[in-house]
């Protein structure tokens, strides 16, 4: 008896023990892991080198680019952009520049391209573009359409080296009936204009300011015409266009001088008809008495009188030989009678 009870305590005891252990291991502490701690600064270390590349607070040095704009092409266009050369950062979006002062004969600017020549373009001013690397843009260009042609022939006016205002020019058709050569005031050198020339280095005159030239005019005018319509269907082989270059006075081509005159007066005292010639060239048909006077350049003229045919009286004919001298009268009489032999007394 005595020993199960002792066997009986010894268990208490030990299943008594087990529980206090169990006890005191929930209140202890949770042990510390070293492991954790090591890496933990080198991960640190890291953040403080990105740091240094300027992703943390103390410092951004991200990359810049470069947009460059040329106007090298195929072309030959000058000038520059507005803004020849644009720096962006990284990421940035900039806006494209436009033309500025670029220029190409016969040709209109239409945008940019990344390729040297090209004819489409891949970027217009004012268009916004997100710039991640160096970009070089060329100029891009659009050739003008050729200018309707209204017109057959067309006359333009050169003043020569002279000053003043040019006529303008003036368009014509192939059929045009008339034309008034234009005229100015241009001088040269303090010479006064004097005609046109279709040759640069004229010194004759071709066209007079305002010469009529006319399909269906004077024989002068019809001239005129005839000579300047060759000069104008030469002109269709280059494009239908005539200048015509100012003349100016020069020591070769002075103002013509005014001719020295006198006068001749006949006094015809016969009421019959006769004809009046000059040099042999008939200049009037007299029917009445009177007083003709003629103004003539100074010379020596064979003056004549004819009866006209269907009357027969006397005279019938008369002939002198005179001078006519610089601002003289010179008279000559006819018949006093129907009796005379000749005409002249």
């Amino acid at each position: 008896m005595k020993k199960r009870f002792i066997f009986g305590l010894i268990a208490f005891l030990m299943l008594s023990t087990v529980f206090v252990s169990c006890g005191d291991d929930d209140d202890e502490p949770e042990p510390t892991n070293n492991s954790q701690n090591v890496d933990k600064p080198n991960d640190n270390s890291g953040n403080n080198n990105s740091s240094n590349n300027g992703n943390s607070g103390t410092g951004e040095t991200s990359k810049e680019f470069t947009v460059l704009y040329t106007a090298e092409n195929n072309v030959g266009a000058l000038g520059g952009a507005t803004d020849p050369e644009q720096k962006v950062k990284d990421g940035a979006t900039v806006k494209i520049a436009g033309p500025g002062t670029l220029a190409a004969d016969g040709y209109s600017f239409i945008g940019w391209s990344t390729t040297k020549g090209s004819s489409t373009a891949e970027y217009t001013e004012g268009q916004e573009v997100k710039v991640t690397a160096n970009l070089i843009l060329y100029s891009v260009w659009e050739k003008n359409a050729a200018p309707v042609k209204t017109y057959d022939y067309k006359v333009i006016y050169d003043l020569n080296g002279g000053t003043g205002t040019a006529p303008e020019a003036v368009e014509l058709q192939k059929d045009f009936e008339s034309l008034t050569i234009a005229t100015t005031t241009a001088t040269k050198d303090g010479k006064k204009f004097i005609g046109w020339a279709t040759s640069k280095t004229a010194t004759k005159v071709e066209y007079a300011g305002n010469q009529k030239l006319a399909k269906n005019g004077t024989d002068t005018e019809k001239l005129g015409y005839s000579s300047f319509l060759m000069t104008l269907s030469l002109s269709l082989l280059s494009g239908g266009e005539t200048t015509l270059y100012a003349i100016y006075e020069t020591a070769t081509n002075p103002e013509p001088e005014t001719p020295k005159t006198g006068y001749l007066w006949i006094v015809h005292d016969s009421s019959k008809e006769y004809e009046f010639y000059i040099n042999g060239v008939k200049k009037a048909t007299w029917t009445k008495a009177s007083t003709y006077k003629y103004e003539l350049e100074v010379g020596t003229y064979t003056i004549e009188v004819k009866q006209t045919s269907g009357y027969v009286f006397t005279p019938t004919t008369g002939k002198k030989t005179v001078v006519i001298s610089e601002g003289k009268i010179t008279e000559l009489s006819g018949p006093k009678s129907s009796t005379s032999s000749e005409y002249f007394n």
